[in-house]
């Protein structure tokens, strides 16, 4: 879902839930260091409250919006659809 919400350029609060399967920590510090959305180290209500506040800020989405298209700008689904198709 980070990935779509990235490459879509949905200015988007990451809340990393901690997993054995997959580092989202690592994914969405990843995120919020290229500057397309945003994240809070800990699951507090006030952060959270902050966190939202920037993203409506017109201004903040907007370059939150340019910066996610940047860092995914290619959907590698029909990519992945043909790989599998062609595969005999």
């Amino acid at each position: 879902t980070a990935s779509e919400l990235v490459h879509h350029g949905i200015p988007s609060l990451f809340i990393p839930y901690p997993r054995q399967v997959d580092d989202q920590e690592a994914r969405a510090v990843r995120i919020a260091a290229a500057g397309a959305g945003l994240t809070v180290p800990r699951p507090e209500a006030d952060a959270i409250e902050r966190a939202l506040r920037k993203l409506l800020d017109p201004g903040t989405a907007e370059r939150i919006r340019a910066a996610a298209e940047r860092l995914i700008p290619e959907n590698g689904a029909v990519r992945a659809a043909r790989a599998i198709l062609e595969r005999p």
